[in-house]
């Protein structure tokens, strides 16, 4: 088809084509398009080299001359760079890699020589790179090259599969090359996904299509790949169409299950999680038991039920976890009650539902374990209330909701205990509300807090999922409608809800950072809040979480400062100040104008615009003309969620929308 410039006032093509005729491009299959430092535009062809002359709108080329060594060497050009001396390189399909010598007309060639292991890999060159420290990489049918220049001329240092080393290229066939912004070079191969080489560490790592992970590549033929302004990077894989990786959005690192081994988690359902003296993890699945993260060597530790073994844990759901200030690990699962760990046997003691008198709770559904900072220790249920232990009869004492009791539980269905700094228990139910632990003379009672019609400062639902407290003592309550500041003084809540920016109302998780910011786990996605300027940023699929819905009640901050937030795709790990928000002004790009509801272009007769409206100053319309509406687009693919104003100036005020379209 040859080449086709485009032009955008009218929205049409100029065709050039191999012809006979003296100055016509040589071939019409381009292989590659470069512009100069001195804006010439160079294309390659199967045929030969071409440069494009604007003045005679006409192509000069090179191409191979039998038996004349500096010519060209292999009309098949494949690839065409700019090194940072201005030297012109050329890849081709069978004839190396070629410095072009401008000032002579006359060409280098640096060719594979079986016996010379400095020479370059192979003859067939797919792609030529030079990256942020000017260094040039050249990708072969036989494996990766890095051109080095020394006193005795130029020499290749290869990268190529070795059997026996896992850090190795895993292809030889290289295809594509690139560079992200944190100086790694990407390598598309034909039939072994994409490696990232890591220069600092001189290691490569594989991607490659992973059934079990939605956002893995979707393609191991990776043929071309492409950093844009922003950072992100785009890869076109054969027959799966386009993958991006954006720099700017995956901050937080995603932690998921695996086929075999014992290197990731073995359930996705993530519940719970707990840290020993060690800085090593306990995590609770709903479904795959409990894992023990060793981060020393990196290996997760399972614990699952078994039927034939009474000292197992007592079910595969373990829902919540707790070590105390013996540091004793006890888990809350649902089925199998409380179980207590022993370290030394590397088994559990279990606390069931019984009918005869001893070391029972009165539920096997366990949802929240917590020592307060009396000394007593609280076990909170499903269906059978809160429970208070004893350790010198090893036995539970139980409070019920009781309908003619006014002061009794909220409700048997307990989901979150927790103390504050002022020593309030608060315990958060299922469908009861906020109930505050009273203590008097020995005698407990409970003050409640619930939804009751729209009544102005009350909590706005009765499903509590998470309490904590702030740097400030301020009580924070996240509901299922909702995030709710609790007022001591006036005993009334503020509320937080999507109206106000949360991503949603489900509260799942709450934690703060040491500047005051509060973290907040939704069923879309994760929150960061401030309390002082009153705003939320909110993160996505796309800043690497691992899915939008996360798990009530899975949550932890480790004692080095690591936030911990699970879901049902595994959890997410990061440290708060390395969350870095996106605050770039982005360009936009005028795309279309439109009057009447009809779309103005520039060639027609009376239109307003004489070039494309992108590159249009300002308009004039008429008066019968005042309906017209604006076309734009963003030129950073980075920012899914940007919101965006307009106004028309002297009539409007500014207007908030996140529509890609507006009509004025």
């Amino acid at each position: 088809g040859g080449l086709n410039l485009f032009n955008k006032e009218k929205e049409t093509f100029t065709h050039f084509k191999s012809s006979s005729k003296l100055g016509s491009i040589s071939h019409n299959n381009i292989t590659c398009i470069y512009e100069d430092h001195k804006h010439r535009l160079w294309i390659g062809t199967e045929n030969g080299l071409n440069y494009y002359e604007p003045n005679r709108n006409s192509f000069v080329f090179f191409r191979y001359v039998n038996k004349r060594p500096q010519s060209i060497y292999s009309n098949n050009i494949s690839a065409i760079f700019e090194d940072s001396h201005f030297n012109l390189w050329l890849g081709t399909k069978e004839g190396g890699l070629k410095l072009f010598d401008q000032k002579h007309q006359k060409f280098i060639s640096y060719l594979n020589q079986e016996n010379n292991p400095q020479s370059i890999s192979n003859n067939v060159i797919n792609a030529v790179f030079k990256d942020s420290k000017n260094h040039i990489w050249v990708g072969t049918q036989n494996g990766l090259n890095r051109l080095v220049e020394t006193s005795k001329g130029v020499i290749f240092e290869r990268y190529q599969h070795e059997k026996h080393d896992p850090n190795s290229l895993g292809n030889n066939v290289i295809v594509c090359l690139s560079e992200d912004l944190l100086g790694r070079i990407w390598i598309g191969t034909q039939l072994n996904g994409l490696y990232i080489y890591d220069q600092t560490k001189q290691t490569f790592t594989n991607f490659y299509p992973d059934p079990l992970r939605q956002y893995s590549i979707s393609s191991n033929s990776v043929w071309s790949v492409f950093r844009d302004k922003m950072g992100a990077m785009w890869l076109g894989v054969r027959n799966r169409g386009i993958n991006k990786w954006d720099y700017h959005h995956k901050q937080f690192t995603h932690h998921s299950v695996s086929v075999a081994g014992n290197q990731k988690l073995n359930n996705n359902d993530v519940t719970c999680f707990q840290e020993d003296e060690l800085g090593n993890l306990w995590i609770g699945t709903d479904g795959g038991g409990l894992n023990y993260f060793d981060k020393r060597t990196n290996q997760y530790t399972r614990y699952f039920y078994n039927p034939k073994n009474k000292n197992s844990l007592g079910s595969n759901a373990v829902i919540s976890l707790y070590i105390d200030k013996k540091k004793k690990l006890w888990v809350g699962t649902w089925g199998g009650g409380l179980n207590l760990f022993d370290k030394t046997t590397q088994t559990f003691k279990h606390y069931l539902s019984t009918s005869s008198k001893g070391t029972s709770t009165k539920g096997e559904n366990v949802y929240a374990i917590y020592e307060d900072s009396y000394g007593n220790f609280w076990v909170g249920t499903y269906y059978d209330g809160l429970h208070l232990y004893d350790p010198t009869t090893d036995s539970f004492k139980r409070f019920l909701n009781e309908p003619n009791t006014p002061n009794s539980l909220g409700s048997n269905l307990i989901s979150v205990i927790f103390e504050d700094s002022r020593k309030n228990l608060w315990i958060g139910t299922n469908g009861g509300g906020l109930d505050k632990l009273n203590r008097q003379k020995g005698v407990f009672s409970f003050t409640h807090h619930k939804f009751d019609g729209n009544k102005l400062g009350q909590i706005g639902s009765n499903l509590i999922n998470t309490i904590t407290e702030d740097s400030k003592h301020n009580l924070w309550v996240g509901t299922s409608k909702g995030l709710y500041k609790f007022d001591y003084g006036k005993n009334i809540f503020t509320e937080y809800s999507k109206e106000n920016g949360l991503p949603d109302n489900v509260i799942n998780g709450l934690l703060e950072d040491p500047k005051g910011f509060l973290w907040i786990s939704t069923n879309q996605g994760i929150a960061k809040f401030s309390p002082i300027s009153q705003k939320f940023v909110n993160y996505s699929v796309a800043d690497g979480l691992q899915s939008p819905e996360f798990l009530k009640g899975a949550f932890f901050k480790s004692k080095s400062g690591a936030f911990f937030f699970g879901g049902i795709n595994g959890y997410n790990s990061f440290y708060p100040a390395n969350i870095q928000d996106n605050r770039s002004q982005y360009p936009l790009y005028l795309t279309e104008l439109s009057i009447n509801n009809r779309l103005i272009k520039p060639s027609e007769n009376d239109s307003p615009l004489e070039k494309h409206i992108s590159e249009t100053q300002g308009i004039t319309l008429s008066h019968d003309n005042n309906n017209f509406s604006i076309g734009f687009a963003s030129l950073n693919y980075s920012a899914p969620n940007a919101q965006f104003a307009y106004m028309l100036e002297g009539y409007d005020e500014v207007n908030l929308t996140k529509t890609w379209r507006l009509k004025l």
